[in-house]
């Protein structure tokens, strides 16, 4: 479902907003931009058995391409000219604009750090039981977002019931803004002003920051393992990393 309003320019002032409702779920895709088409399922007979929200796997990691909720809104005002001659050259002509995203939570699969099956592959991919109803903890934070507790490694030579991708990572949103204004000298020369500000209250939010080949990933530990076990990673659930805070820049150009 896509929603869609927008108000054209006028007064100065034009705004439209966006809202997307979808549900997507498809079959393991290890393959679609690394040339190994087919592999990486954990029963190579019961394709089923990975059949879950749709992700998509590239260069750069594995990520969540099931978004049930997308929300953006973008919103350009520019002063009047006003009559007097002060007012007009301090407060016309300044154009401020601004764009607001939304996304609800991505979903993640949690993996055990061993191989529990005994099937002499990479443990990556064979993911414990859920044991508790709610895979979040009471109150998710940067310290505790994936319940430990919630989970449990199955039974030694088995496969967990248990779906990839069907836990909520945190959700995403930012608010960035501009300001900008164009002073005119004679016919043939302008000066460009402009200052921009991306995430504007520095909010922290999980994921991994670009460059790196990572970008787009949940930020979340997901390796889930029994204190002592071989190959446990500790801090699991926890977030590990962050998008980027407030950045702010301004730039002047001259147009001759």
């Amino acid at each position: 479902m896509i929603l869609a309003i927008q108000k054209r320019l006028s007064k100065g002032l034009s705004t439209s907003a966006n809202y997307t409702w979808s549900h997507c779920i498809g079959d393991l895709t290890i393959g679609n931009s690394t040339g190994n088409a087919g592999g990486g399922f954990q029963k190579p007979n019961d394709r089923r058995y990975d059949r879950a929200n749709c992700q998509s796997v590239e260069i750069g990691g594995v990520f969540s391409s099931d978004r049930r909720q997308i929300f953006n809104w973008t919103t350009v005002y520019e002063t009047p000219k006003f009559g007097n001659r002060t007012a007009r050259l301090l407060a016309s002509g300044w154009k401020m604009s601004g764009i607001y995203r939304a996304n609800s939570a991505p979903w993640v699969t949690v993996f055990l750090s061993s191989d529990n099956a005994f099937t002499g592959g990479a443990a990556n991919g064979q993911r414990p039981v859920q044991i508790n109803g709610n895979s979040l903890c009471a109150n998710p934070g940067p310290t505790c977002w994936i319940n430990p507790l919630a989970f449990t490694a199955p039974a030694p030579g088995t496969l967990s019931p248990m779906g990839r991708d069907n836990v909520q990572a945190p959700a995403f949103w930012q608010l960035d803004m501009a300001l900008s204004r164009e002073f005119q000298f004679k016919e043939k020369y302008s000066l460009q002003l402009r200052a921009e500000a991306f995430n504007v209250t520095n909010t922290r939010r999980a994921g991994v920051a670009p460059p790196s080949l990572q970008a787009g990933a949940s930020g979340l530990n997901l390796t889930f393992g029994p204190p002592g076990a071989t190959g446990s990673i500790g801090g699991f659930g926890t977030i590990t990393s962050s998008l980027d805070p407030r950045i702010m820049q301004m730039a002047l150009k001259f147009v001759f």
